[in-house]
């Protein structure tokens, strides 16, 4: 981390106990207090003034920004605003949003960057946001640090489909854990007795439905074995390494590959085995999962039921529900 980094920080967390209103303290003691040159507090306290949170005026100081009014817009902030999920998300949101008269602005922070994303927010006097990130955007720390920022600043969020470590919005959608464990005991039930995971291993995503497969594999001797599918580039080298691991129960986790690797599989797969094997991953809604035969499983995302339930959290002041909405569904 940049020492300004560092130091933004620090103020950040002096602005925690500050009015609006309330004179900041000056540059000079800043630098004296905390040992850092004039041109590190510069920086960090412009990023600040950048965010809205403070402001100089000539001749009288640095003082904490007083919020402006908020609107009655709800942002919509999308990590990938053109999947079919996404796609159901917005739909969602903005029949909600039209019943009770409020506007939508949907933004993505891919190629902009989240301070941009902040002024834009700020521009717009947003007071409600509804985020919808990837499993990898939680295992960024700036992204983390981003949606910590909108929550310290008084804006009101809702978390869609994958939960942001360390931040106390509420969350709808996909709840990790659970529905692999129930996906793992249906293989179970149907006779399985070795089971292959793949994902990407380290991601927090695949570190929770894990979590689940293990929960269901207590008090069993069932072996698991784990692919690690960001070692591999293609859909047909991720289903070659998976077939390789031996298991005949395969759970897929990444939810953005699940359907080409089930293809893959498929292929690679003698039509005289496929009811040998049990597979199971997330789908967009209205995908066709390529797998047949009576060992075939799947979670669906319900993904306008999420944009619906996330306008519902925002406006009925929720705190913190955990809304599961991936049923299991049996392939016949």
């Amino acid at each position: 981390m940049l020492k300004y980094q560092k130091m933004r920080q620090i103020l950040e967390e002096l602005l925690n106990n500050m009015e609006p209103g309330m004179a900041f303290p000056p540059v000079r003691e800043l630098m004296a207090t905390y040992g850092v040159c004039q041109s590190t507090v510069l920086r960090a306290i412009g990023e600040l003034e950048e965010a809205g949170l403070l402001q100089r005026k000539a001749k009288s100081g640095i003082f904490v920004s007083t919020p402006p009014k908020k609107r009655s817009v709800t942002a919509l902030l999308l990590s990938y605003p053109m999947s079919r999920s996404s796609n159901d998300i917005i739909r969602g949101v903005q029949e909600r949003l039209l019943e009770s008269r409020r506007g939508l602005l949907l933004l993505t922070w891919a190629g902009i960057g989240f301070q941009k994303l902040e002024k834009i927010l700020d521009d717009n006097q947003i007071g409600s946001a509804i985020i919808q990130p990837s499993s990898d955007d939680v295992d960024d720390v700036e992204f983390i640090n981003f949606v910590q920022r909108l929550e310290k600043r008084g804006i009101r969020l809702v978390i869609a489909d994958v939960a942001v470590p360390g931040c106390r919005a509420s969350f709808v959608g996909e709840e990790n854990s659970h529905p692999f464990r129930e996906m793992t005991l249906e293989m179970l039930s149907s006779g399985v007795k070795s089971l292959t995971v793949a994902g990407k291993m380290g991601n927090r995503v695949y570190a929770k439905r894990l979590a689940g497969i293990r929960n269901a594999l207590k008090k069993t001797d069932i072996s698991l074995k784990q692919v690690d599918l960001s070692e591999y580039s293609t859909a047909e080298q991720k289903a070659a390494a998976i077939l390789k691991s031996g298991g005949k129960g395969i759970l897929l986790t990444d939810a953005g590959s699940s359907t080409a690797i089930a293809y893959e599989l498929r292929l690679a797969i003698p039509e005289q085995d496929l009811s040998g094997y049990y597979i199971g991953g997330v789908v967009e809604p209205g995908e066709s999962w390529p797998i047949s035969g009576k060992g075939s499983a799947w979670l669906q995302k319900q993904s306008l039921e999420i944009g619906h339930q996330a306008v519902d959290m925002l406006q009925s002041q929720q705190s913190s529900p955990n809304i599961k909405l991936l049923p299991l569904i049996k392939g016949q």
